[in-house]
């Protein structure tokens, strides 16, 4: 039953998303911002969790705000730590806890509040539903109406478009404003429109009828609501369609070239992913074809590489359009740290950005990427993790592992189902008590 219960623990968990895992309810107990390094030969002690998650997760939506905190979870409760394994925040909320902005969504039964880094309720719980603050705004959810609050738990706007470039606009009364993210109105918008997006390049998009412009943050439409389609601004172009023509424009409203395709996404670090009869390829900020339409799929490039696939194979190219992962492989994931992992057959590896399988294809599994110089692998039903150069550092030993972060990782065996916290020379920090 306990290991049944610890399945189930990290199945939800893998299946959350960032912005449901924020909510819960009080306490006084203050939270002390811990050292990134800790001294040497002491082993700290925690109590005994159900499931660990790693210190400042990848769920959480900002590293800052989360730095030297831990979510834990005991009876389907969850709570936080810090590195020395103290509970900081006590294990009685419904929700994992994750803070934006120095203020978290927490959850007890049915209502909702907010939570300081102190621990200290400081908007009640009242809500139906909460999310995380933006901007300095969060939308709540009272009695069925949908409301946005600023942190001291007023009601503020109808809603609040999500933060980006430092502005977003608001409703409020039927009007409409631009904000600042010190939640200044610079504007009030002379025309309510039918839909505004977010601020790119200076920008947001607006549409009246059925007609597509542009505004800047004071408001003024500077380009003209006239176009049938247009995408977001991005690296000083965007891509509009008028009379079943479609083209780039800058932010002058020039237009910069035609678009032969069926259709291009926006571009990044300089180049754009176009389709023509199902078939990918990349064009330059000129209209310059630098890879052919000649594969089923292009993905965005990260970390400076793209992963493409043809004939149900995968592989990867630069920005220069070279191929340099081979289209061989199953599967692969996109590059971080400098590597990608990769999937032929029932084995898995990663590869580097100039192709060379460094982490060996002999693995049952592993984590999607590197983390902090590590990755962690599985082989014979056992966990460990291998570095950059494919060498086994932290022996396969454990039943489950989760990504370093803050040079620590959490580790469990099933024997005796009590979670650890190890460091990149798998020396135990962190011990269940």
């Amino acid at each position: 039953m306990k290991k049944t219960a610890l399945f189930l623990a990290i199945a939800i968990l893998f299946s959350t998303t960032a912005c449901d895992q924020s909510q819960g309810n009080t306490n006084a107990n203050t939270l002390q911002p811990q050292s990134k390094t800790l001294p040497e030969n002491t082993v700290y002690t925690m109590k005994n969790y159900d499931h660990v998650n790693s210190f400042n997760a990848e769920l959480s939506r900002n590293k800052k705000d989360n730095e030297g905190l831990a979510n834990v979870t005991k009876n389907d409760k969850h709570g936080l730590i810090d590195k020395t394994g103290k509970e900081v925040v006590p294990v009685q909320y419904d929700n994992y806890i994750y803070f934006s902005e120095e203020l978290a969504e927490v959850r007890q039964g049915d209502k909702w509040g907010y939570i300081d880094k102190t621990g200290k309720v400081v908007i009640d719980f009242q809500y139906n539903s909460a999310k995380h603050f933006n901007g300095g705004f969060a939308q709540v959810v009272k009695d069925g109406k949908i409301t946005y609050i600023d942190k001291t738990g007023k009601e503020s706007y109808d809603f609040v478009q999500y933060f980006n470039e430092g502005l977003a606009v608001a409703q409020k009364d039927n009007k409409w404003f631009v904000l600042d993210d010190t939640g200044k109105e610079l504007t009030q918008l002379p025309y309510n429109y039918k839909k505004i997006g977010v601020f790119n390049d200076g920008l947001a998009l607006v549409q009246k009828e059925n007609k597509f412009g542009f505004i800047d943050k004071t408001g003024k439409e500077v380009i003209a609501v006239q176009y049938d389609y247009a995408g977001n601004f991005k690296e000083g172009l965007a891509l509009v369609k008028k009379c079943a023509k479609q083209y780039f424009i800058d932010k002058t409203d020039k237009e910069v070239f035609l678009l032969p395709y069926d259709f291009s996404w926006y571009f990044t670090e300089g180049l754009a992913i176009v389709v023509k009869n199902d078939q990918y390829g990349l064009i330059d900020k000129t209209g310059k074809e630098i890879t052919p339409l000649k594969y089923d799929i292009i993905h965005k490039f990260e970390d400076g590489m793209a992963k493409v696939r043809k004939n149900n194979k995968w592989g990867a190219i630069d920005k220069t359009g070279k191929e340099i992962v081979p289209l061989q492989y199953d599967d692969i994931h996109r590059f971080t740290e400098g590597f990608a992992r990769v999937k032929k057959g029932d084995k898995y590896g990663f590869v580097n950005k100039i192709g060379k399988e460094v982490v060996p294809l002999q693995y049952d599994d592993t984590h999607l990427v590197f983390s902090e110089g590590l990755a962690a692998v599985k082989k014979d039903g056992k966990w460990g993790f291998v570095d950059k150069n494919g060498k086994e550092v932290i022996p396969l030993q454990y039943d489950m592992v989760w990504n370093f972060s803050e040079g620590l990782a959490p580790v469990i065996n099933f024997t005796d189902f009590k979670w650890q916290f190890i460091d990149k020379t798998g020396k135990v920090v962190i011990k269940t008590e």
